[in-house]
């Protein structure tokens, strides 16, 4: 726990010393700069993230009772997110598996 509230202090004297650098005209055009372009960011985020969440909860739905990576919202998650090399799904028998090459 001591070493959350170093860390926790240690990044509110960060902070506190980018705030002072914003008296200096080029960093302050910096601060308007990354302010204008985490606020795009944001925007971006509200289109994708849904999108993201909505490919999780159809890939959930459609395969968890056929294939072992998405029998959980854990792993359709991580599925998502990481992609094993080599892996494909195919039909064998009537079932959806996982083929590794």
């Amino acid at each position: 726990m001591q070493v959350i509230g170093e860390a926790v202090l240690l990044m509110l004297l960060i902070l506190r010393y980018c705030m002072l650098l914003r008296f200096f005209p080029s960093v302050y055009r910096f601060f308007i700069l990354f302010q204008k372009s985490v606020r795009v960011s944001l925007y971006y985020l509200m289109i994708f993230v849904p999108i993201g969440l909505s490919t999780v909860f159809f890939a959930n739905t459609l395969y968890s009772p056929y294939v072992e990576g998405y029998s959980t919202w854990v792993k359709s998650g991580m599925s998502f997110v990481v992609r094993e090399p080599c892996d494909s799904l195919c039909w064998d028998g009537g079932v959806l598996q996982t083929a590794l090459c």
